[in-house]
Protein backbone atom coordinates (compact mmCIF):
# COMPACT_ATOMS: atom_id res chain seq x y z
CA UNK A 1 0.00 0.00 0.00
CA UNK A 2 2.70 2.64 0.93
CA UNK A 3 4.19 2.05 -3.27
CA UNK A 4 0.34 2.84 -3.79
CA UNK A 5 0.39 6.04 -2.06
CA UNK A 6 3.62 7.26 -2.76
CA UNK A 7 2.74 6.67 -6.29
CA UNK A 8 -0.43 8.51 -6.27
CA UNK A 9 0.75 11.59 -4.06
CA UNK A 10 4.00 11.92 -7.38
CA UNK A 11 1.07 11.72 -9.95
CA UNK A 12 -0.88 14.72 -7.81
CA UNK A 13 2.69 16.62 -7.30
CA UNK A 14 3.41 16.56 -10.54
CA UNK A 15 0.05 17.61 -11.88
CA UNK A 16 -0.14 20.35 -9.39
CA UNK A 17 3.18 21.92 -9.79
CA UNK A 18 3.25 25.65 -9.95
CA UNK A 19 -0.12 25.73 -9.21
CA UNK A 20 -1.59 28.67 -6.66
CA UNK A 21 -2.19 27.99 -3.42
CA UNK A 22 -5.53 29.52 -3.55
CA UNK A 23 -6.90 27.16 -6.30
CA UNK A 24 -8.75 24.34 -6.29
CA UNK A 25 -7.58 20.96 -3.87
CA UNK A 26 -5.72 18.09 -5.76
CA UNK A 27 -8.89 15.23 -6.27
CA UNK A 28 -7.64 11.92 -6.63
CA UNK A 29 -10.18 9.39 -7.79
CA UNK A 30 -10.68 5.98 -6.38
CA UNK A 31 -12.59 2.83 -8.42
CA UNK A 32 -13.22 -0.21 -6.23
CA UNK A 33 -14.52 -3.03 -8.09
CA UNK A 34 -16.64 -4.26 -5.28
CA UNK A 35 -18.79 -2.24 -2.56
CA UNK A 36 -18.17 0.14 0.32
CA UNK A 37 -18.08 -2.28 2.92
CA UNK A 38 -16.12 -4.47 1.08
CA UNK A 39 -13.42 -2.27 -0.06
CA UNK A 40 -13.49 -0.48 3.85
CA UNK A 41 -10.01 -1.62 4.44
CA UNK A 42 -8.18 -0.88 1.46
CA UNK A 43 -10.07 2.29 1.61
CA UNK A 44 -8.95 2.81 4.92
CA UNK A 45 -5.54 1.92 4.76
CA UNK A 46 -5.18 4.04 1.76
CA UNK A 47 -6.11 6.95 3.70
CA UNK A 48 -4.13 6.13 6.54
CA UNK A 49 -0.48 6.25 4.72
CA UNK A 50 -1.77 9.28 2.94
CA UNK A 51 -2.46 10.89 7.10
CA UNK A 52 1.23 9.67 7.62
CA UNK A 53 2.83 11.83 4.76
CA UNK A 54 0.60 14.72 6.16
CA UNK A 55 -2.79 14.24 3.35
CA UNK A 56 -5.57 14.66 5.24
CA UNK A 57 -9.12 14.58 2.70
CA UNK A 58 -10.74 18.36 2.82
CA UNK A 59 -7.90 20.08 3.97
CA UNK A 60 -5.14 19.31 1.59
CA UNK A 61 -6.60 16.67 -0.78
CA UNK A 62 -10.13 15.68 -1.80
CA UNK A 63 -10.58 11.81 -2.54
CA UNK A 64 -13.47 10.92 -4.79
CA UNK A 65 -14.16 6.81 -3.95
CA UNK A 66 -16.48 5.14 -6.79
CA UNK A 67 -17.61 1.38 -6.65
CA UNK A 68 -18.58 -1.20 -9.33
CA UNK A 69 -20.59 -3.39 -6.93
CA UNK A 70 -19.21 -6.24 -8.55
CA UNK A 71 -20.25 -5.44 -12.03
CA UNK A 72 -17.51 -4.26 -14.28
CA UNK A 73 -19.63 -3.03 -16.96
CA UNK A 74 -19.88 -0.33 -14.42
CA UNK A 75 -16.20 0.76 -14.77
CA UNK A 76 -16.30 2.93 -17.93
CA UNK A 77 -19.41 5.02 -16.66
CA UNK A 78 -17.27 5.41 -13.29
CA UNK A 79 -14.43 6.94 -15.21
CA UNK A 80 -16.03 8.92 -17.14
CA UNK A 81 -17.35 10.70 -13.91
CA UNK A 82 -14.21 11.38 -12.58
CA UNK A 83 -12.75 12.58 -15.38
CA UNK A 84 -16.00 15.17 -15.55
CA UNK A 85 -14.77 16.20 -12.13
CA UNK A 86 -10.91 16.62 -12.96
CA UNK A 87 -9.29 14.39 -11.04
CA UNK A 88 -5.72 14.50 -10.94
CA UNK A 89 -4.97 11.32 -10.17
CA UNK A 90 -6.85 8.09 -10.51
CA UNK A 91 -6.00 4.77 -7.88
CA UNK A 92 -8.51 1.76 -9.12
CA UNK A 93 -8.56 -2.00 -9.03
CA UNK A 94 -6.78 -4.24 -10.99
CA UNK A 95 -9.62 -5.48 -12.87
CA UNK A 96 -10.38 -2.04 -14.00
CA UNK A 97 -7.02 -1.66 -15.68
CA UNK A 98 -8.48 -1.80 -19.15
CA UNK A 99 -11.20 0.06 -19.04
CA UNK A 100 -9.19 2.89 -17.37
CA UNK A 101 -6.69 2.31 -19.91
CA UNK A 102 -9.58 3.01 -22.65
CA UNK A 103 -11.09 6.01 -20.44
CA UNK A 104 -7.65 8.25 -20.27
CA UNK A 105 -4.54 8.44 -21.69
CA UNK A 106 -3.63 11.91 -20.11
CA UNK A 107 -4.97 11.82 -16.59
CA UNK A 108 -2.26 9.02 -14.27
CA UNK A 109 -3.56 5.91 -13.09
CA UNK A 110 -2.08 3.96 -9.73
CA UNK A 111 -2.32 0.38 -10.05
CA UNK A 112 -1.86 -1.39 -7.01
CA UNK A 113 -1.39 -4.83 -8.18
CA UNK A 114 -1.11 -6.96 -11.20
CA UNK A 115 0.14 -10.09 -13.08
CA UNK A 116 1.79 -9.23 -16.00
CA UNK A 117 1.35 -5.51 -17.23
CA UNK A 118 3.33 -5.81 -20.29
CA UNK A 119 1.45 -9.50 -21.23
CA UNK A 120 -1.41 -7.47 -20.67
CA UNK A 121 -0.89 -4.20 -22.73
CA UNK A 122 -0.48 -1.86 -19.74
CA UNK A 123 2.88 -1.32 -19.92
CA UNK A 124 5.75 -1.58 -22.67
CA UNK A 125 8.19 -2.58 -19.84
CA UNK A 126 8.41 -2.71 -16.14
CA UNK A 127 11.45 -0.63 -16.26
CA UNK A 128 9.91 2.05 -18.82
CA UNK A 129 6.28 1.61 -18.23
CA UNK A 130 5.75 4.05 -21.16
CA UNK A 131 2.03 4.79 -20.50
CA UNK A 132 0.32 7.03 -18.34
CA UNK A 133 -0.25 3.80 -15.67
CA UNK A 134 2.26 2.69 -12.96
CA UNK A 135 2.22 0.54 -9.74
CA UNK A 136 3.13 -2.71 -8.84
CA UNK A 137 3.59 -5.67 -10.62
CA UNK A 138 4.04 -9.17 -9.06
CA UNK A 139 5.32 -10.17 -12.73
CA UNK A 140 8.89 -12.32 -10.48
CA UNK A 141 10.29 -12.58 -14.01
CA UNK A 142 11.36 -9.55 -14.85
CA UNK A 143 12.01 -8.06 -11.16
CA UNK A 144 13.36 -11.38 -9.55
CA UNK A 145 16.37 -11.41 -11.86
CA UNK A 146 16.66 -7.11 -11.99
CA UNK A 147 17.07 -7.64 -7.75
CA UNK A 148 19.71 -10.37 -8.38
CA UNK A 149 21.49 -7.69 -10.63
CA UNK A 150 20.78 -5.15 -7.76
CA UNK A 151 22.52 -7.67 -5.14
CA UNK A 152 25.27 -8.00 -7.34
CA UNK A 153 25.99 -4.35 -7.69
CA UNK A 154 25.24 -3.39 -4.33
CA UNK A 155 27.80 -6.33 -2.92
CA UNK A 156 30.50 -6.67 -5.53
CA UNK A 157 32.27 -9.71 -4.16
CA UNK A 158 29.60 -11.74 -3.53
CA UNK A 159 30.06 -15.19 -4.16
CA UNK A 160 26.80 -17.29 -2.58
CA UNK A 161 23.30 -15.99 -2.25
CA UNK A 162 20.52 -17.75 -0.94
CA UNK A 163 17.10 -17.90 -2.30
CA UNK A 164 14.20 -18.60 -0.69
CA UNK A 165 10.31 -18.57 -2.76
CA UNK A 166 6.89 -20.09 -1.84
CA UNK A 167 6.73 -22.41 -5.01
CA UNK A 168 2.45 -22.72 -5.34
CA UNK A 169 2.17 -19.78 -8.36
CA UNK A 170 3.42 -20.68 -11.77
CA UNK A 171 5.10 -17.52 -11.68
CA UNK A 172 7.15 -17.63 -8.62
CA UNK A 173 8.47 -21.08 -10.30
CA UNK A 174 9.43 -18.99 -13.62
CA UNK A 175 11.08 -16.29 -11.66
CA UNK A 176 13.32 -18.80 -9.72
CA UNK A 177 14.20 -20.34 -13.09
CA UNK A 178 15.41 -17.03 -14.27
CA UNK A 179 17.90 -16.26 -11.25
CA UNK A 180 19.20 -19.37 -11.72
CA UNK A 181 19.73 -18.31 -15.13
CA UNK A 182 21.28 -14.83 -14.13
CA UNK A 183 23.09 -15.95 -11.80
CA UNK A 184 24.80 -18.41 -13.93
CA UNK A 185 25.66 -15.85 -16.76
CA UNK A 186 27.53 -13.89 -13.57
CA UNK A 187 29.27 -16.78 -12.40
CA UNK A 188 27.88 -16.96 -9.11
CA UNK A 189 25.74 -20.50 -7.98
CA UNK A 190 22.79 -20.06 -6.44
CA UNK A 191 21.36 -22.17 -3.95
CA UNK A 192 17.43 -22.70 -3.29
CA UNK A 193 14.88 -23.63 -0.60
CA UNK A 194 11.26 -24.21 -0.42
CA UNK A 195 10.20 -22.55 3.45
CA UNK A 196 9.14 -24.95 6.25
CA UNK A 197 5.04 -24.75 6.87
CA UNK A 198 5.93 -22.30 10.05
CA UNK A 199 8.50 -20.42 8.10
CA UNK A 200 5.96 -19.67 5.25
CA UNK A 201 3.01 -18.60 7.80
CA UNK A 202 5.36 -16.67 10.04
CA UNK A 203 4.83 -12.84 8.47
CA UNK A 204 8.20 -12.70 9.51
CA UNK A 205 9.75 -15.32 7.90
CA UNK A 206 11.74 -13.60 5.38
CA UNK A 207 14.82 -12.79 7.57
CA UNK A 208 15.10 -16.71 9.31
CA UNK A 209 14.55 -18.17 5.63
CA UNK A 210 17.29 -15.94 4.20
CA UNK A 211 19.51 -16.62 7.37
CA UNK A 212 18.90 -20.76 6.98
CA UNK A 213 19.54 -20.59 3.07
CA UNK A 214 22.84 -19.61 3.87
CA UNK A 215 23.72 -22.02 6.32
CA UNK A 216 22.46 -25.07 3.71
Amino acid sequence: MAIVVLAALLAVACEVAGADENQRLPKIGQVFGSNPSASKAYDQAFRDGLRELGYVEGKNVILLPRYANGDSSRFPALFAELLALEVNVLVITPTAAQAAKAATNAVPIVLPSSGDPVKEGLAESLSHPGRNITGHSANMVDSDSKRLELALEAVPHLKRLGVVMEMRWGLVSIGLLTMLVCGASFAMPLRWRRPSPSMARSTGCSRAARAAAMRR
